[in-house]
């Protein structure tokens, strides 16, 4: 059952994430890769909020839902791969401040909303 958890939120993860890089397409003509970065600090923003409401027994089959929202749709939604290619893809671009900058904006705005995420949370329960 644990992997049909994580099998459905991760298909449901990556149809947004796949969502959200199309709006992105077609609305921004940039080499900063914007799409990736919403998808991982908005994902850190929700990994915190889910991690602080099973931390607090929020939900009464903590375990599956931790399975299918951490692991299956957030796992599938961020992504750590597009972050590295498309960083790599800068350097071979010698679009060295943009390759920095997605680095250092997925880092600090990652780390920052799943801070706030779970500090969020903690004040509402």
């Amino acid at each position: 059952m644990s992997y049909i958890l994580v099998f459905i939120g991760g298909g449901l993860g990556s149809a947004a994430r796949y969502f959200v890089n199309t709006v992105f397409k077609n609305f921004t003509n940039s080499y900063f890769p914007f799409a990736t970065l919403t998808v991982n600090v908005v994902g850190s923003f929700l990994m915190g909020i889910v991690t602080a409401l099973i931390a607090h027994k929020f939900f009464n089959n903590s375990e599956q839902m931790r399975l299918i929202l951490t692991v299956g749709f957030l796992g599938g939604f961020t992504t750590f791969s597009s972050f590295s290619i498309e960083t790599l893809t800068l350097l071979g671009k010698h679009q060295i401040f943009y390759a920095f900058t997605n680095v250092a904006t997925n880092f600090t705005f990652g780390l920052l909303a799943a801070y706030f995420g779970i500090i969020l949370m903690k004040n509402i329960l």
